[in-house]
């Protein structure tokens, strides 16, 4: 995983945990989170962006409907935990190799990894659901 000071990242071969620290007692319904396929904003009412980011590569939003759709959730109203679905993932048959999965980088003002190629590790993830 990869860590900030306000976030925290990892990922797995389909998917991409997030975490992003809010102030504490936070509550769900005070959060303005929106999600789109290249793009992440969360803000507390009125108040400028906690988060403002462009993703580095395209998530898979999805719907309500949709079991494979992106979603978050509040833990202990002071952390945002996402789980976001990569467009790129085998599942989804638009790549062949796992590799084509591996993002480099959670956001692209962020720096990314020294290695562009995943380790080794990477590819026995298994794909989980």
């Amino acid at each position: 995983g990869h860590k900030t000071e306000n976030f925290y990242w990892r990922q797995t071969t389909s998917m991409v945990y997030l975490e992003v620290k809010v102030p504490e007692g936070t509550s769900a319904r005070d959060l303005r989170v929106v999600m789109r396929p290249t793009h992440l904003t969360v803000s507390i009412g009125s108040e400028s962006p906690l988060l403002d980011e462009e993703l580095y590569m395209r998530i898979y939003v999805g719907s309500n409907a949709d079991d494979n759709s992106s979603v978050w959730e509040l833990q202990d109203k002071r952390c945002l935990v996402f789980h976001l679905v990569k467009w790129h993932r085998l599942e989804a048959g638009n790549v062949r190799d796992a590799s084509r999965t591996w993002w480099r980088q959670c956001f692209v003002n962020e720096e990314p990894f020294e290695a562009s190629v995943p380790p080794n590790p990477y590819y026995e993830t298994r794909r989980e659901k």
